[in-house]
């Protein structure tokens, strides 16, 4: 005997089967709409295919900052505080070279040269809060 019902697709697979939601976009392609939204809203000059942003860097203006009397104290102030979260035998100082002010900080005693070979102390006090 023959089925009847073969070759009939099933009503109740489709009313039970839930909705399919859409995929989620990927990271990437949210962030290429993004660019494409900052593109779109810039507007080149006339008769120009592309944008084309140069910067050109005052270098001079650099240098200008880094000679400030401000930035030479605050140099001199990290430098001490290096020295003293050392201890005892440290000692800091500053200069100032042709394009920036400068501070080094290094041992003044044998017991503290000792004492930075063995327990890495410069290093110690420079990388803690």
């Amino acid at each position: 005997m023959r089925d009847p019902l073969r070759g009939v697709k099933s009503k109740v697979r489709s009313v039970t089967k839930p909705p399919r939601l859409p995929k989620p976009p990927s990271t990437s392609k949210l962030l290429a709409d993004a660019r494409r939204a900052v593109v779109k809203g810039f507007k080149p000059s006339p008769g120009s295919t592309r944008a084309r942003v140069r910067i050109k860097w005052r270098l001079a203006g650099f240098r200008e900052l880094r000679l400030e009397p401000g930035v030479q104290n605050y140099i001199d102030q990290l430098a001490s505080e290096i020295a003293a979260r050392a201890g005892e035998g440290y000692e800091a100082s500053t200069w100032q070279g042709k394009n920036r002010a400068r501070a080094s900080v290094y041992t003044d005693t044998y017991a503290a040269r000792y004492d930075t070979a063995r327990n890495q102390t410069l290093l110690r006090a420079l990388y803690s809060n």
